[in-house]
């Protein structure tokens, strides 16, 4: 009897305690253990191991606080682990597609029949120079080498692939060929298909495994010419986008030199209006002052629609609508308007009066005088002039960082980005350029930029290239282009000059010139961002720009632009 009695006894506490053996047991489940004390290791979890996180997670009520702590949603998790199960390829690139804002293409027709290849557009929003990919779904059951085999066909051939293999042993087999820069194809591990599922930032992180695998020189996110299209690439300009944006639409006039930014100001204008439910955005580059043909194709109307019928459609918008029209590359556009009369400028500004469209011109020296120095135009008052020029510091300090960080990329002292700064005189264009050239001559191991990196990048054919063409500031007007040349060949040795002394200069030489002539050609080496002024100084903005014209003979060239002066004026 006492030992039934004992029996039940033992029964009971076993009763009693195995509910907490079993919660003891549970909590101290090393995939609990490991989250609980570092959460964000769940965005790195092996892709297999989801299911059972999610359930121990649930069974000791913790799975919301380590989902919280990441900013992951339930619904991320869920089509994470679905990943695995489901047995279509499709639903697996729309959702990649889907984490990674991208649109999933019509499947190239060489890859019709086989339903493992799908194209991907990442578009104009990814940050790397990397648009689009194809996603290629390695069957299971297909040996490593015949994966490689299809990989070298001519669809893929050439092409970025993304290979998605579901089975560690082929990840294992197959990532050295993804790690191989020499090819075009990214492999990701298990790991690393668990974070583009739940990272809450997974466009970056893509664009960091993208720099693993490949040759981060195709993927410079540096746009270093025709003006910056991604937003991701573009910084600073606040204050003045603040003034353009935060108030009601008007007419403006953007003046500025060669690629010093203007482009980049007008092409983010345009972003921000993409898809305004008021404002119907155009960008329009008038290179050749072909203004009918790049309203026909913004219009959407017929090539041989005349210009004054154009101009009418301007004006039919929708009550309630406005219309924008950013006109790049303006200055032909404006000595064409002045020779005729001002025929289109005078239709604009009627319009931009009634309210239905308004402008935004960017140019450099036609689109200045004729908005201040001529009296005379009817673009005088036609909108508030706007002069850009060097980058905000902390923008600069971005510009040069931020893309570098993308692809997994540092300096070794903070003091290099300053230098790339002092130098480029934080000049947008040419921070970008020398970035793009310190990625280009990038070996793909390295990750660390020293000082060496930055003075090769800052003695490119790149920067000379970006740095020319001041000689010829104005089409037309040799006398003027003349005396910036020789204001520029006169100072640039001690690198700040007054106006004194730069007077004194050319009477010493009897040049011949007027008072209005050297103000305008001061003005025009401002604008163009070669001089600033400072009070009653003018000092040099880039200092690579008198680097480079150091390493020629000044005293030459003053002399010969001199002597072709005096032989113009006698008519030798």
């Amino acid at each position: 009897m006492s030992i039934t009695i004992y029996s039940l006894l033992i029964l009971l506490l076993l009763l009693i305690l195995w509910p907490a053996l079993y919660y003891l047991r549970l909590y101290r489940h090393p995939i609990v253990v490991n989250l609980s004390a570092n959460p964000a290791h769940l965005l790195v979890m092996p892709l297999e191991q989801l299911a059972q996180t999610k359930r121990v997670l649930q069974q000791t009520h913790r799975l919301d606080t380590i989902l919280a702590d990441n900013e992951v949603d339930i619904t991320w998790l869920d089509d994470a682990i679905d990943f695995l199960s489901v047995t279509s390829n499709q639903k697996r690139c729309e959702l990649l597609a889907e984490r990674l804002n991208a649109v999933v293409c019509e499947r190239p027709k060489a890859n019709q029949i086989d339903e493992n290849v799908f194209a991907l557009y990442l578009g104009e929003t990814f940050p790397l120079n990397f648009d689009r990919c194809l996603l290629y779904f390695s069957p299971p059951a297909l040996p490593a080498a015949d994966v490689i085999r299809r990989l070298q066909k001519d669809d893929m051939y050439l092409r970025d692939v993304i290979v998605i293999s579901l089975t560690s042993r082929q990840q294992t087999q197959l990532r050295p060929q993804g790690e191989n820069t020499t090819t075009r194809w990214v492999v990701p591990n298990s790991r690393e298909l668990t974070a583009l599922l739940l990272h809450p930032k997974p466009i970056a992180l893509f664009a960091g495994l993208l720099a693993k695998q490949l040759a981060v020189t195709r993927l410079s996110p540096y746009e270093t010419t025709g003006g910056v299209s991604k937003e991701t690439a573009f910084f600073g300009r606040e204050k003045i986008l603040a003034h353009i944006l935060n108030r009601e639409l008007t007419n403006y006039l953007i003046i500025g030199g060669r690629q010093v930014g203007k482009s980049s100001l007008l092409k983010r204008i345009q972003r921000h209006y993409k898809n305004h439910f008021q404002v119907e955005c155009h960008y329009l580059v008038l290179f050749r002052n072909n203004l009918r043909e790049e309203l026909t194709t913004s219009l959407h109307l017929p090539k041989d629609t005349s210009l004054d019928n154009l101009l009418e459609k301007l004006g039919d918008i929708p009550k309630g609508r406005h219309r924008l029209l950013l006109i790049d590359e303006a200055d032909k556009f404006i000595r064409d308007e002045i020779k005729a009369g001002y025929p289109i400028l005078s239709y604009f500004r009627g319009l931009s009066e009634q309210g239905h469209c308004h402008f935004i011109l960017a140019g450099f020296w036609e689109l200045y005088d004729a908005a201040v120095l001529n009296y005379q135009t009817p673009i005088k008052n036609f909108g508030q002039s706007l002069v850009i020029g060097q980058l905000e510091p902390e923008a600069s300090r971005q510009l040069a960082t931020q893309p570098m960080t993308m692809l997994g990329i540092r300096y070794e002292q903070a003091q290099l980005v300053e230098h790339i700064l002092k130098q480029t005189g934080q000049r947008a264009n040419l921070i970008a350029t020398v970035c793009d050239q310190m990625l280009q001559k990038l070996t793909h191991d390295k990750r660390v930029l020293n000082q060496k990196d930055v003075e090769k990048a800052l003695d490119t054919e790149a920067i000379w290239q970006a740095l020319s063409g001041w000689t010829h500031l104005i089409d037309d007007d040799e006398q003027a282009t003349r005396l910036d040349r020789i204001i520029v060949y006169a100072t640039v040795k001690k690198g700040e000059f007054n106006q004194t002394a730069l007077i004194n200069f050319l009477n010493k030489q009897h040049y011949v010139y007027t008072a209005e002539q050297l103000k305008q050609s001061l003005k025009r080496l401002e604008l163009a961002f070669i001089i600033r002024r400072n009070k009653d100084r003018y000092l040099y903005c880039v200092p690579l720009f008198r680097k480079m014209l150091q390493e020629h003979d000044i005293t030459s060239l003053l002399k010969k632009e001199m002597q072709s002066a005096l032989s113009q004026k006698t008519g030798k």
